[in-house]
């Protein structure tokens, strides 16, 4: 049974950094890593983050392409350094709401438990809660899905511990987690690219005023992108003086 997550130090500040990037929809990524022997403890290196099926505020979906993606990153970092890498879990946000584990998201985690890996895990990132005092809280935990003899779907919480990766051998798999930066700023415009493209092919090609809108839009929403997420990000990788 699981008893212990340990996330590099990179890892829990990505997926920070990628579940404030927005304060009225879900996020989602996948987590690299491996398990000891008897899989009670499991050591997250990595992470991978792909473009969202679809964008609300209660739920996400879990596109089997990104599930493909992970596998094949965790297998380019398992030949690179000789460790049994895989996709060990996954990881999304819940911006503005409680931070336990939905009905969604045990049933999707105890499918994830059934056909991936025993070991599987789901991380939760509390993201945008405003305290009594009007300080913005960060909260986190990790979870697997138990089955009750009712039938019942409980989450169990496993305890998270985050390390600084220097205490580690782990340079290459550092280097995967920090290219998810940049692929994050990706991430974003290609979600925004896919809107877009959404909105103009549902309206008629005479409708030029309505295509117009659109593209004022998203110039709009790609300009605040720019300004709020991809330059702090880009910023925060440049070595400083």
């Amino acid at each position: 049974m699981l008893k212990e997550v340990i996330l590099l130090e990179e890892v829990y500040k990505l997926c920070c950094l990628h579940a404030y990037t927005t304060d009225s929809e879900e996020i989602m990524g996948l987590l690299l890593g491996l398990a000891n022997e008897d899989k009670t403890r499991l050591f997250i290196s990595s992470i991978v983050i792909t473009p969202r099926k679809v964008k609300e505020d209660s739920r996400v979906e879990i596109d089997p392409a990104i599930l493909l993606q992970g596998s094949e990153a965790a297998e380019k970092l398992k030949e690179e350094t000789g460790k049994p890498i895989q996709c060990i879990g996954w990881y999304h946000s819940h911006p503005k709401i409680t931070i336990p584990p939905s009905h969604v998201d045990l049933n999707t985690q105890l499918n994830f438990q059934k056909y991936m890996d025993k070991s599987f895990v789901g991380l939760i990132f509390g993201s945008y809660q405003t305290l009594h005092n009007h300080c913005v809280r960060t909260e986190a935990i990790a979870f697997q899905t138990e089955v009750l003899k009712d039938k019942q779907r409980k989450e169990r919480i496993i305890t998270m511990t985050v390390r600084p990766s220097l205490d580690y051998p782990v340079k290459c798999m550092v280097e995967h987690c920090l290219g998810q930066f940049t692929n994050l700023c990706k991430t974003l415009i290609e979600e925004e690219k896919r809107e877009y493209d959404q909105a103009q092919s549902n309206l008629l090609p005479d409708q030029i005023l309505g295509k117009i809108h659109n593209l004022a839009v998203h110039n709009k929403t790609l300009t605040k992108l720019m300004e709020l997420y991809i330059d702090p990000i880009m910023a925060s990788l440049v070595p400083h003086k």
